[in-house]
């Protein structure tokens, strides 16, 4: 069993909560010449029920606010964002804010990566995104908030997918 967030089977057990959890994506496609869907699993593998906070927009930038980070790597090395989410108005959450996930249970949800508004810095957004090639793409999920007493304390990342961002 893993006992720290950098472990490469992804599973981890906080230092606070002892709490097994796995954090994954997946695509059906490994191309792509504009949007892609990607589906998200967030699985509760222990004895104890957790809060997660209930919001599934996903930032693709380090706003640091957001619950849910995808990072995006062209050549696995140069940071890639969207203006999606970027700047946005931030509300600090309420307890309501959170739902139960239960042991044993998975939460899933899916959301767009639109690889032709990327770019490297945010001057370039409203440019379309010629940077074609390989990248690396990790969903992080930590909540900057913990507004619930029984939230979910640690971080987690998923596990990194490749995908071939092509011009048609």
């Amino acid at each position: 069993m893993c006992v720290f967030a950098n472990c490469s089977n992804k599973m981890l057990m906080t230092e606070h909560s002892n709490v097994n959890v796995k954090l994954s994506i997946s695509t059906t496609k490994d191309v792509v010449y504009d949007t892609i869907n990607i589906v998200v699993s967030f699985g509760n593998y222990s004895a104890n029920d957790i809060y997660l906070l209930n919001k599934e927009s996903v930032t693709i930038s380090d706003n640091k606010a957001y619950t849910w980070t995808l990072k995006v790597l062209f050549q696995d090395t140069i940071l890639m964002m969207s203006p999606i989410n970027f700047l946005s108005r931030i509300r600090v959450p309420t307890k309501e804010d959170y739902f139960l996930l239960t042991s044993g249970e998975v939460f899933t949800f899916s959301f767009n990566v639109d690889f032709t508004r990327l770019a490297r810095n945010p001057l370039d957004f409203g440019k379309i995104n010629n940077d074609f090639g390989e990248y690396t793409v990790k969903l992080i999920y930590k909540d900057p908030f913990l507004t619930h007493r029984r939230a979910f304390r640690g971080t987690v990342e998923s596990n990194t997918i490749r995908v071939l961002y092509g011009n048609q």
